[in-house]
């Protein structure tokens, strides 16, 4: 990523970096602290990229975390390559943009839920909260984690398992930790939060092919043999995390998409979890294989393009 060009969008961002601010009209400020902080060990090329690149794949750690009891030694090479070789997971996770730190602290947050089920530490509901609450400074889409966590949370019954009381915790946590979004709202007319909804839920001008070019998007970013599979999974009850962590952004933009238009990687914090969906299908199916293969030659294709122009 770092002998890559900046792109249009980043080098927007790069300009937010110039001048940090509590937030910006049209997203929450993460992307410009990441780009802010990169400009202070620029050293030539696209090193600016550096912080928010390795945040981005740090996320893969605490990704491997929560898939390493569903994975068998020999697939964890496979799942690792078939992740990182994904448009949106993979390649997107070397451009800058406000999905990068929305990527890890979503991660992040969900495997902060787990350990929260599972520990019921006051620390780990406490932890939550921050990470929910800089995944908001991220990405204003980080509102979705805690819907799709109360559904996998209730139909797994694992609601159960939680102190409730420490519920309160993880609020004030998030709060706290989304400030700087809230103060520059309530300072600017909340113009962001006006912007942001009426850009994704509301047109003045509706079409009827836009729910239709949204689910031609989706299936063709996942790519058709990985939104299959996940699918085939989704009845699974050993499988209800990524379950309910996937469909729920991907059904929830798709219901948007009747209001407004919506852009194809707004669901993308839902397509983690559909991968690993998709690659759990037992065993290890030979289209996944074909999937990576295909991803990896249309990667590489792109990137001698970027190189070395010739399309």
């Amino acid at each position: 990523g770092v002998s890559l060009p900046l792109f249009l969008d980043e080098s927007y961002y790069w300009f937010w970096g110039q001048h940090p601010q509590w937030s910006y009209i049209d997203h929450p400020p993460f992307v410009g602290w990441l780009m802010w902080l990169g400009s202070k060990m620029d050293f030539g090329l696209s090193s600016v990229r550096i912080p928010a690149i390795l945040l981005g794949h740090t996320s893969f750690l605490f990704l491997h975390s929560l898939m390493k009891p569903y994975l068998k030694d020999e697939n964890e090479n496979w799942w690792l390559a078939f992740v990182c070789a994904s448009p949106l997971v993979g390649l997107g996770s070397l451009i800058v943009t406000p999905d990068l730190p929305l990527q890890f602290m979503w991660i992040l947050s969900l495997w902060l839920l787990v350990r929260c089920v599972n520990k019921n530490d006051l620390f780990s509901y406490i932890a939550l909260g921050v990470a929910m609450g800089l995944g908001f400074c991220a990405k204003y889409h980080m509102v979705l984690f805690a819907p799709a966590a109360f559904l996998w949370l209730f139909v797994s019954g694992e609601h159960k398992k939680l102190q409730w009381n420490y519920v309160v915790a993880t609020i004030v946590a998030g709060l706290v930790f989304c400030f700087p979004v809230i103060y520059w709202n309530w300072t600017h007319d909340f113009a962001s939060f006006r912007f942001q909804l009426n850009h994704g839920l509301a047109a003045e001008i509706r079409n009827s092919k836009w729910p239709l070019q949204y689910l031609g998007d989706q299936v063709l970013i996942l790519f058709p043999t990985v939104f299959i599979l996940a699918f085939l999974q989704s009845r699974k009850k050993d499988l209800m995390l990524w379950i309910c962590m996937g469909w729920f952004p991907l059904v929830f933009f798709f219901l948007t998409s009747f209001r407004a238009h919506g852009e194809a990687n707004w669901p993308a914090v839902g397509h983690i979890s559909i991968l690993c969906l998709a690659f759990l299908y037992r065993p290890v199916h030979k289209a996944i294989k074909y999937t990576l293969f295909i991803w990896t030659m249309v990667t590489s294709l792109l990137l001698s393009h970027i190189a070395f122009p010739w399309l």
